[in-house]
């Protein structure tokens, strides 16, 4: 009788740490529910500085029809902030073209370009994007706080979300986000979470 105790508490010890080495397996595992993470030379590729894959700070703010959005909206999509004024040339140059460009090329990849306006009117902002064709979303950061949060100093200023609401990487001044050389790092990031086990 002693015996068969002994016995199944050892079967049942090794069950446990069976059960517990497979958990650990499959939560570290990759597509198991963590987005793939771009590597150094992937990142260095494009001048991207690698962020800490920390929560990336929640906001919501209001459209140029005042609708709100917010980050956690997007949850399961990847997202590019991009932070931006009208008075800035680079952004004027970037936001139409580069920018807009990207949004178009991976939308069907579930990315989501939000452009950010750092503390301008509504109206003066409304106008800018009317005349340059702006159509991804244009969001107003009328106090600086996202920008502030965001720690964004310079414009134009992009942070990498992940589909997770980790941030990636961010890029202050412009990036030829459209080139063969970004490409390995929309393939990383957009990859389908299927796909990647």
């Amino acid at each position: 009788m002693a015996r068969l105790r002994v016995r199944r508490r050892r079967l049942a010890s090794r069950f446990l740490l069976l059960v517990a080495l497979v958990g650990a397996v499959l939560v570290g595992a990759p597509g198991a529910g963590d987005s793939a993470e771009p590597s150094a030379e992937v990142l260095s590729a494009l001048e991207l500085t690698p962020l800490p894959r920390a929560a990336a700070p929640a906001f919501t703010l209001a459209d140029l029809d005042g609708r709100a959005l917010s980050l956690a909206s997007l949850r399961g999509q990847t997202v590019l902030i991009y932070f931006w004024a009208t008075w800035c040339p680079y952004c004027q140059k970037e936001l139409p073209t580069t920018v807009q460009e990207l949004a178009r090329r991976y939308r069907d990849r579930r990315l989501v370009v939000l452009a950010v306006n750092m503390e301008e009117g509504r109206d003066k902002v409304r106008a800018w994007a009317k005349k340059h064709g702006i159509s991804v979303p244009v969001l107003l950061d009328g106090a600086g706080e996202v920008s502030g949060d965001y720690r964004v100093t310079a414009t134009p200023t992009a942070v990498l979300v992940d589909r997770d609401g980790r941030t990636v990487a961010r890029a202050v001044g412009t990036r030829s986000w459209t080139s063969d050389r970004a490409r390995p790092l929309w393939d990383t990031l957009l990859a389908n979470p299927a796909q990647a086990r």
